[in-house]
């Protein structure tokens, strides 16, 4: 018994030293939070005076940003970094007869869902946009002038041309001035549709019975590619190709062609190039993620091919096991035409069957003239035989404590030329993060707190002219920059950081943005590689020592502060060596704890370690005090001096006039973005005791020593850790084995497809 005992220890450890090194290289590597008076030092501006920012849109060269909202429809002048300014705003309301259906309607929570929610918001040329808000669940659109803002119409009913409902996602994108859109069109949401409306000088076309070609379907995004032919639509439903125990979803791609005018006799005003094909976003061998949130296009880099166009795709699953994991997946345009260009299967009845006829050009454009025989073929053949899956069979990120709900993307290149991808993922609980996709695997560069509490996010949107991300939710919108060079205020903090966007410029001493340096700039986005790029520049003064007295046999807390949460904090002494663990107590926080005697007096250094680089961020002199009997006059007092000069009680004897909360204080203009950036590294020195005199000079009681409850605190501390750890193991063992409840033994399988 003692033995098993002893292999579920080790077994623990194990597990927790995998945990560890798994959420270390997932965890962001700084962290950006908004302060209590609102400010961030990563969130550029925020525009509040807007509710529910469902829709946005950006200006090609990316100085004004169109806003749907609710009751109403903004223009904002975002050329400037740091500031969004209102151009226009045109207040669109459903008249008062339209509420008072609505709500006579009995829809749940009536007076949210009735208003007039924005829901497509598109350009219809240069000079004119085409709006379509939820209207009171009567849905209606119009053409808005874009220099006056003002309505060229009047607005009209557009069933089918956006949602009834608020909450419901849809898709669209306007092509050569003709607006494609993929939504619901009933009051309940359960007719789907895919259309194309605003033809120019042809008729508008749709999908024929479109509960029998899509399942419950849920829209996620829509793409067309410059000189391509055909557009694209990915959304998510539920699978009846499959025979499953249960209701399948599947991630799916679907194309109709530019040109498409429906048949002339069979299909009449109906798509005759509609298809559709499964995304597969695989994890091993495991059942793979198969619900999209979110998808987008990443533009190859000048030079490059159309080829070359790829997307990338947040996934989770809808196995409980995976409750709060998150996938990105990478897909190409070429694997995507691939598949349409492949077999297909044909609906009979209640089921597939693979297509026979090869000879039939399933999936190609022109097919509007073809007989009316084999348009009766194409009626019930729109799905691929052929799945579409992810480059090199696998996902690029994995997040098993984050759940992502919006992504961008852009390609950078680094000093060395070597083009990154980076993507900007936004979590349920209000931040963004910045990842770099690396030869080695992901790195989090940094996390940003766009929201104070976790918000429904509506949109996000990139600008690549202007370096700026932008967010839309229930709050307004922020703006964020996709980089802050200026943050890292050494080499080897610019070199660790691994971000694409900036690097080293040892000519004029700053971190500073890659695409504005022409002259040698240091970066190692692979590796952070500090000692071969950063050797012989660094001259950073060290941190200032900071000196304290101890008490005999009271508790001395000394803390300091990580530059990055990637790194790892270890305390020493002068000399380097370590400090024994039979003395100090290190709780893994960064702080140091010991009891003072005369052991304890000396200097210590708080040492961070990232990429194998040693760095000292805090220094403290500890030397012995007088003891409370031994003080007669104010001189003695213990207290630290603030930075205003205001004596604050502590536990720790201070050097008067040296606080050892001293804060030094760095600023430096971003030529990033142009705005300026403050940071504060603070060394804190605590003790847990209180102050021993009183302000007159006289001693109070002696205080008790809390050295035993410290003690039973940290082992029930560890104790926790590793419970913790083996129940990670077992749920991850868990994960493995079990498939839907089937039992570990059970063979996975997605069930059985038609043939």
């Amino acid at each position: 018994m003692a033995h098993m005992a002893r292999l579920w220890v080790v077994a623990v450890l194990v597990g927790l030293m995998w945990v560890m090194v798994s959420h270390g290289w997932l965890t962001p590597r700084t962290s950006f939070s908004i302060h209590d008076n609102g400010s961030s030092v990563r969130v550029a501006a925020h525009f509040s005076d807007v509710e529910n920012a469902t829709t946005l849109l950006l200006s090609d060269d990316g100085a004004t940003l169109y806003v749907g909202a609710r009751n109403a429809i903004l223009s904002l002048n975002v050329s400037q970094p740091g500031v969004l300014t209102l151009k226009h705003k045109l207040d669109w309301t459903p008249s008062q007869t339209a509420l008072d259906k609505c709500l006579r309607q009995g829809s749940k929570k009536a007076t949210v869902k009735c208003p007039n929610y924005i829901r497509v918001l598109q350009f219809l040329n240069a000079t004119h946009l085409y709006v379509c808000g939820t209207h009171a669940f009567q849905p209606h659109d119009t053409i808005i002038e874009m220099e006056t803002f003002r309505q060229l119409r009047k607005p009209e009913e557009a069933k089918g041309h956006c949602p009834f409902s608020p909450v419901e996602r849809n898709t669209a994108i306007s092509v050569d001035g003709e607006v494609y859109v993929a939504t619901t069109s009933d009051y309940h949401g359960s007719s789907p549709s895919v259309s194309r409306f605003l033809s120019n000088g042809r008729v508008d076309v749709s999908l024929e019975h479109p509960m029998r070609i899509l399942e419950e379907p849920t829209f996620i995004k829509s793409t067309a590619i410059p000189g391509e032919e055909k557009v694209y639509f990915f959304f998510t439903e539920t699978s009846n190709e499959y025979h499953f125990m249960s209701k399948l979803i599947v991630s799916r791609v679907a194309q109709v062609c530019k040109d498409d005018a429906g048949g002339k006799l069979t299909l009449q005003k109906r798509w005759t190039t509609f298809a559709k094909a499964q995304l597969v976003c695989p994890q091993g061998n495991e059942l793979p993620f198969n619900i999209l949130h979110d998808i987008v296009q990443l533009p190859p880099l000048e030079g490059d091919s159309s080829e070359d166009i790829t997307f990338y795709g947040i996934f989770s699953s809808q196995w409980s096991l995976a409750t709060g994991v998150s996938a990105v997946c990478v897909f190409k345009l070429q694997d995507i035409k691939a598949a349409f260009s492949g077999n297909y299967r044909t609906w009979n009845i209640d089921r597939y069957t693979s297509q026979p006829d090869k000879s039939l050009r399933f999936g190609e454009c022109g097919l509007s003239n073809d007989d009316n025989g084999r348009l009766e073929l194409v009626k019930k053949t729109f799905l691929t035989q052929k799945n579409v899956q992810a480059v090199d069979n696998r996902m690029v990120l994995l997040s098993p404590d984050q759940m992502y709900s919006r992504i961008v993307s852009q390609q950078t290149r680094a000093a060395s030329g070597q083009a990154y991808t980076v993507l900007f993922l936004l979590t349920e609980s209000g931040y963004l993060h910045k990842v770099v996709l690396s030869k080695r695997g992901p790195h989090i560069i940094e996390e940003i707190q766009v929201f104070r509490s976790p918000q429904t996010v509506k949109n996000i949107i990139l600008s690549t002219s202007t370096g700026m991300v932008f967010v839309g939710s229930p709050e307004g919108v922020s703006q964020v920059p996709v980089c802050n060079c200026s943050f890292y205020q050494t080499c080897a903090e610019c070199v660790m950081a691994r971000d694409p966007f900036c690097g080293w410029v040892p000519t004029t001493g700053v971190c500073d943005s890659v695409s504005t340096t022409v002259s040698d700039v240091r970066q190692d986005v692979e590796h952070g590689n500090t000692e071969g790029q950063c050797k012989g520049i660094d001259s950073e003064k060290g941190p200032q020592v900071v000196e304290l007295y101890q008490e005999l046999n009271r508790l001395t807390w000394l803390r300091c502060a990580k530059p990055s949460s990637q790194s790892l904090l270890t305390w020493r002494f002068l000399n380097d060596s370590l400090l024994p663990p039979a003395i100090y107590l290190q709780p893994g926080d960064g702080s140091l704890v010991f009891i003072g005697s005369s052991l304890t007096v000396g200097r210590y250094h708080c040492v961070s370690v990232e990429q194998g680089l040693g760095k000292t961020v805090a220094i403290f002199s500890v030397k012995q005090g007088v003891t409370p009997h031994g003080i007669g006059s104010t001189s003695g007092q213990r207290y630290i001096t603030s930075q205003s000069g205001t004596p604050t009680e502590t536990g720790v004897s201070v050097t008067p006039g040296l606080s050892p909360s001293t804060s030094h204080t760095t600023s430096h203009s971003s030529t990033c973005q142009g705005y300026v950036i403050t940071t504060q590294i603070e060394n804190l020195a605590l003790n847990s005791s209180k102050a021993q005199i009183t302000d007159d000079g006289n001693p109070l009681k002696p205080v008790k020593s809390y050295h035993g409850e410290l003690v039973a605190v940290s082992v029930l501390l560890a104790a926790c850790v590793l419970t913790l750890g083996g129940l990670y193991l077992w749920h991850q063992r868990s994960l493995r084995r079990v498939q839907l409840g089937l039992g570990p033994e059970k063979t996975l399988s997605l069930g059985t497809v038609d043939p």
